[in-house]
């Protein structure tokens, strides 16, 4: 039998599994009611228990600055469940996290939601980055595809679209245009909020981030209008 999550999870960080195990732990979903997709850039080899599929994801190609895209879309092949929730690397999560994204899915099951949650200035004590879209009454609100954060999120696996593998060649952007390519609701959900840690407490950016980042460039608005949106 299907699980009724499959939780999305991308890596190349030491130790991310790890925290991320603390975090599944303490969910009130029962364990049988989700699955686990690990792909981490450091694993050797594959592993599967048919809970947890953790696996080294496709490498980046020539001209490529990461392999995000691609190891999204390789977690994707491997989905069982109803409900897709991303998580990324070292983000702490409510123990009714999982259950809160399956409750939202029942309301709106044909939408894609969003989580909320500051990044922290040390541990989870502190705020480094606040999330504007936390600003409002708790609960669920329509959003559009500039809210919706792949660090805790969720997607409906049957309208779930392909990550923009060309998009590999420059930093960020993935999360709008995967927003934008599942043509859905979009709804941020207040009560479901997480606390990211600082970057430099997850082992800190790519040296070429800013650089290199597809907001720095004119090809964000491209992939947009490629996608539907058309920016005044």
């Amino acid at each position: 039998m299907n699980p009724k999550i499959s939780v999305v999870f991308v890596t190349n960080r030491k130790d991310a599994y790890r925290f991320l195990a603390t975090q599944l732990d303490k969910q009130t979903l029962p364990v049988e009611d989700y699955e686990v997709i690990v792909a981490d850039d450091l694993r050797a080899a594959d592993y599967d228990d048919g809970r947890v599929k953790w696996f080294k994801p496709r490498q980046k190609s020539e001209g490529d600055v990461w392999n995000l895209n691609k190891a999204y879309n390789d977690c994707l092949d491997k989905v069982n469940g109803e409900l897709i929730v991303f998580i990324q690397d070292f983000i702490w999560i409510p123990a009714n996290g999982l259950q809160r994204f399956w409750d939202d899915y029942q309301l709106y099951p044909n939408a894609i939601i969003t989580g909320v949650g500051h990044k922290a200035a040390d541990g989870i004590e502190g705020i480094s980055e606040v999330d504007d879209r936390m600003i409002g009454e708790p609960g669920l609100h329509p959003g559009s595809f500039s809210h919706y954060e792949l660090n805790w999120a969720s997607c409906p696996a049957d309208i779930a679209p392909r990550f923009d593998e060309d998009m590999d060649t420059r930093y960020g952007g993935e999360n709008q245009v995967f927003a934008l390519k599942a043509n859905a609701d979009i709804y941020i959900d207040r009560s479901n909020v997480c606390i990211g840690y600082s970057q430099e407490e997850c082992g800190g950016r790519p040296d070429n981030w800013e650089q290199n980042h597809i907001n720095k460039t004119f090809l964000m608005n491209e992939k947009l209008k490629d996608y539907g949106y058309h920016p005044a």
